[in-house]
């Protein structure tokens, strides 16, 4: 095909590429943000074959009722592996899991798989990434001993349940029932946190830097708990012993059931404070002196570090 040229002796198509520049060549070519990982780098890794070919052959059946055996299994295949796979290796691996996001059950067994991993790691300090998923892992961090654990995004639910020492940092949100049954270490959510967290706590510490929803630190009996946000109803319900402290607004039903431990909020509270308080304290900085539980049996409020309430 013969290009028809114009009077300056230029094709066609250099004319019109010159015509695309002079329209769109303002724009420049956008930088891929460096924060964000894929696992194309290591996607023919010998360590990462094995770590894949070890997913595939151990299938979780279902979540409800075989988690336990599943993670029994699990760790004695990963005992005994000649492999003894590093921090880097892990990190590394939770971006492969992108392949496997869609398979049934995905949430708990991603969890458990990458908690048997860092258990059996003769490492100390693991980076696990979660952000490029659209599923989210559930139990992350879940009977944690002694590791330091940092997960760059979003996390589901039961986030360091059973913790009995080490730390987790999660670096965005976790979605509920976040260090329920902790005994021991440090839980710290950069984001928010959902509901019940720290159920049955009995030691350790938990920090979230955003808010959460309802029942935080129910019935906990030792540890302490920092929230920098609001949280929803039911703060400290049927609390024994330990330390909540909300640095923003509670909703309504604060301190129901309480017989021990100290609920400091930072700001207001909703209505109902302390029905069914059998004993404790709880502190609040802006006190409505109607909105104390005529169903109070035994305890002591404060407003702004003064007694104004006991019985």
């Amino acid at each position: 095909m013969i290009a028809v040229t114009g009077e300056t002796g230029r094709s066609n198509r250099d004319l019109t590429q010159m015509a695309v520049r002079k329209i769109f060549g303002r724009y420049q070519r956008e930088e891929r943000p460096s924060n964000i990982l894929t696992p194309q780098p290591v996607a023919k890794d010998q360590s990462m074959e094995q770590l894949r070919k070890l997913w595939v052959d151990t299938q979780i059946i279902d979540a409800g009722t075989n988690y336990d055996m599943y993670e029994t299994h699990l760790h004695l295949a990963v005992a005994n592996s000649p492999k003894k796979f590093s921090a880097k290796e892990i990190e590394y691996f939770s971006l492969v899991l992108v392949e496997f996001q869609y398979e049934k059950n995905f949430n708990w067994k991603a969890g458990c798989f990458l908690n048997v991993l860092v258990a059996e790691s003769m490492d100390t300090d693991f980076v696990i990434h979660t952000a490029h998923l659209t599923t989210l892992i559930d139990g992350l961090g879940k009977g944690n001993v002694c590791k330091s654990i940092t997960i760059k995004g979003d996390v589901g639910g039961y986030t360091g349940k059973g913790m009995k020492g080490g730390k987790i940092v999660v670096d965005g949100n976790t979605h509920g029932y976040t260090g329920i049954q902790l005994s021991g270490g440090e839980i710290i959510v950069n984001g928010g946190a959902g509901e019940v967290i720290g159920w049955e706590m009995s030691g350790g510490f938990i920090h979230i830097l955003g808010s959460v929803t309802i029942n935080p630190g129910m019935d906990m009996t030792g540890g302490k708990i920092i929230i920098e946000g609001n949280a929803d109803i039911f703060v400290g319900r049927e609390m024994k012993s330990g330390e909540l402290i909300i640095l923003g607004n509670v909703g309504h039903f604060a301190g129901e059931d309480m017989e021990g431990g100290a609920i400091r909020i930072g700001k207001g509270t909703g209505q109902v404070i302390g029905r069914n308080m059998q004993g404790g304290e709880i502190h609040i900085n802006d006190l409505d002196m109607k909105n104390i539980s005529e169903y109070v049996v035994n305890g002591k409020i404060f407003s702004k570090g003064v007694l104004v309430f006991e019985k």
